[in-house]
């Protein structure tokens, strides 16, 4: 199935601060500074080229206490709602982990209290993501997120029927865990 004929977005970090000591008969001391990367892709570039990508997914995915669920990479539903897409390379992606309250990605109609998941080492099929070998994982908490791009033309991991599957567990045993998982990527 070909790509979403039109798409354009970015992803983008940030990291802000302001700090300052007083001192004692001197003006304060201030400091602050902003880094940040944003990473612009869509259907304007070729899906080989730098910034190009032909699909984008995100969705809720939803996983029982103690249990796990497999992301399948080749077989998608796109935010166009259509659905079998097969991405060949993978540009960027982020996963957070929904709270109900407090802190970080919070969603008080979805989130919940699960205390924390663990990305990757998946049965078969393992795309490692960033990763450097197929049982590495990470954690995240709960409120928290993880995400990585890439703006290079081959994105940062190609994926074929052998490097599909992306595993994320709830490592909380009483409480079902609510993840949004989004996907940049292409086609070809």
């Amino acid at each position: 199935m070909a790509g979403i004929t039109t798409l354009n977005g970015s992803i983008s970090d940030s990291l802000r601060w302001s700090a300052s000591n007083d001192i004692l008969g001197q003006q304060p001391l201030t400091q602050g500074d902003n880094v940040a990367t944003t990473y612009n892709f869509g259907t304007g570039f070729a899906t080989t080229a730098s910034g190009g990508a032909d699909e984008l997914a995100s969705f809720l995915q939803v996983i029982a206490p103690a249990g796990s669920a497999t992301i399948n990479l080749q077989s998608i539903t796109n935010i166009l709602q259509q659905v079998g897409i097969a991405l060949a390379r993978l540009k960027g992606y982020k996963i957070r982990l929904l709270a109900a309250s407090g802190r970080g990605a919070i969603d008080s109609v979805n989130g919940t209290a699960c205390s924390s998941i663990q990305v990757g080492n998946a049965a078969s099929n393992v795309n490692r993501l960033e990763m450097g070998a197929d049982a590495h994982t990470y954690r995240i908490n709960n409120g928290g997120s993880h995400q990585h791009f890439d703006p290079s033309a081959a994105g940062f991991v190609a994926v074929t029927t052998t490097t599909r599957n992306i595993l994320i567990t709830n490592n909380d045993a009483s409480i079902a865990a609510a993840v949004q998982v989004t996907l940049i990527g292409a086609t070809t």
